[in-house]
């Protein structure tokens, strides 16, 4: 049987100017009741509880007018004391605090409310107007954004941000309501703003030709390339600004580029630089100087398999690491920073490395030369074992994103979040009721201006 949902709502009415306030305060006191209800969602109960409320509502605005010029106030405080979320968090039938008298509870004052509420249709506003969605496709993109405020740890408002950048990427009102889960996902399991991380996502697989309907399971691989590698997802997404066109345009999949950013990064290159290190180092292999192109033939390098087709960007590392594994070459110097291939060249030939190794690394320094050398040093020299867990986390991601935010909410400061999340969603529910009301009057008061 569904928990007990109970929600007061109290409202008082205030002209503080005349003696009215009694007979005001009288009518609204029509609204200090307890709704009830068994098997509803917390949201249902409380749609249900404001339409109840409308003819007073009414009764508020035509007061309203009566005391025209006089200063008013209107209040509205919410207390809820079993919403879904809560429950998740205490079992306020059972849980000893309860026993003790302690209720957690959310309120908020009429602007509080009407700015929650006011901001959400803002963003909603903005949607539209970028994707030119229908009106009854706004209706469900309004709907999805109102859910996942209530259900996630992120706001309603938030959620229409995240629509927003969709809808900048082209995205059609379907792929938005599809897609929108599996980025919020991720943006809980990062710990990023959502809006960023929609951007990051919606840029990023544009530019990898990835339809939106493989949202999840992108979000999914970006997840497992920053929990198994010193990254995280802002910083990948730097990266992708980079190097994601060319590695669309070559047919490399997301999988294996993450794995190489993810390889750069653990030897602390990382964002921009990966970025552009691996951007370099693929330009340098596709065009090779005549210097680079007898070291490529030397060492058995090659963009291309022996019957013609295109290497994958896996294939090309294995490659590299296949013909270059034990340079074992210092990519940092002792404060942390990333050696030049002057540095590299000389630190190795100062430890004593044999004349074959010097002689891959001349021929590697040939190939990719000084801004990309380091980052790819990091995919050659990556111990096998390293190499194969990374790969494998990543080839092996499905529903990474959504394990990971589950598992960082689970405490409770998440439970707190996801409490202010559900509040939130109590704040726009009524103030979408009250904003046709505050509208009516904000126009009729600026029709009354001098």
């Amino acid at each position: 049987m569904a928990a007990k949902v109970v929600i007061d709502v109290a409202a008082r009415f205030t002209d503080q100017v005349t003696g009215q306030a009694g007979r005001a305060e009288s009518a609204i006191r029509k609204l200090e009741k307890r709704a009830k209800a068994l098997g509803h969602t917390r949201v249902a109960v409380t749609l249900q509880t404001v339409d109840r409320a409308t003819r007073v509502l009414n009764n508020i605005w035509t007061t309203g007018k009566r005391i025209a010029g006089k200063v008013w106030r209107t209040t509205v405080t919410v207390l809820d004391k079993a919403t879904a979320p809560i429950r998740g968090i205490l079992n306020l039938l059972k849980n000893p605090l309860l026993q003790l008298g302690i209720v957690i509870g959310v309120s908020g004052g009429i602007s509080d409310v009407v700015k929650t509420y006011a901001s959400f249709e803002a963003k909603l506003s903005e949607v539209k107007a970028i994707s030119g969605a229908s009106a009854i496709e706004m209706e469900k993109l309004n709907a999805k954004a109102a859910e996942m405020g209530r259900t996630t740890k992120f706001t309603a408002t938030e959620a229409g941000d995240a629509l927003k950048y969709m809808a900048m990427a082209g995205w059609k009102a379907d792929d938005m309501l599809n897609g929108i889960e599996g980025i919020m996902h991720l943006a809980a399991a990062s710990g990023e703003e959502l809006g960023t991380v929609s951007d990051i996502v919606t840029d990023a697989m544009t530019a990898f030709g990835l339809k939106a309907e493989e949202v999840t399971h992108f979000a999914d691989v970006l997840a497992a390339a920053s929990s198994n590698s010193n990254t995280n997802v802002s910083m990948l997404g730097e990266s992708f600004k980079y190097i994601a066109p060319l590695a669309g345009s070559l047919g490399f999949t997301i999988e294996d580029t993450a794995t190489a950013l993810g390889l750069m990064a653990n030897s602390g290159i990382k964002a921009s630089m990966s970025g552009t290190a691996l951007r370099g180092a693929l330009t340098a292999m596709l065009n090779p100087s005549k210097k680079a192109a007898a070291a490529m033939d030397k060492y058995g390098i090659s963009m291309k398999n022996p019957d013609g087709s295109s290497k994958t960007l896996m294939q090309i590392m294995e490659n590299l690491r296949a013909s270059f594994g034990d340079l074992d070459a210092a990519i940092l110097n002792a404060d942390g920073d990333i050696n030049d291939s002057d540095s590299i060249l000389g630190l190795a030939k100062a430890a004593g490395k044999s004349a074959e190794q010097m002689e891959k690394l001349e021929a590697v320094s040939t190939l990719f030369g000084d801004r990309a050398l380091p980052g790819m040093l990091s995919i050659i020299q990556a111990s096998e074992k390293d190499f194969k867990k990374l790969s494998n986390a990543i080839e092996n991601s499905e529903g990474t994103a959504k394990s990971m935010s589950e598992i960082m909410l689970d405490n409770l400061q998440g439970s707190l979040v996801l409490l202010q999340s559900a509040a939130d969603g109590v704040k726009s529910s009524i103030g979408e009721r009250l904003a046709p009301y505050l509208r009516q009057f904000v126009e009729w008061l600026t029709a009354k201006m001098p």
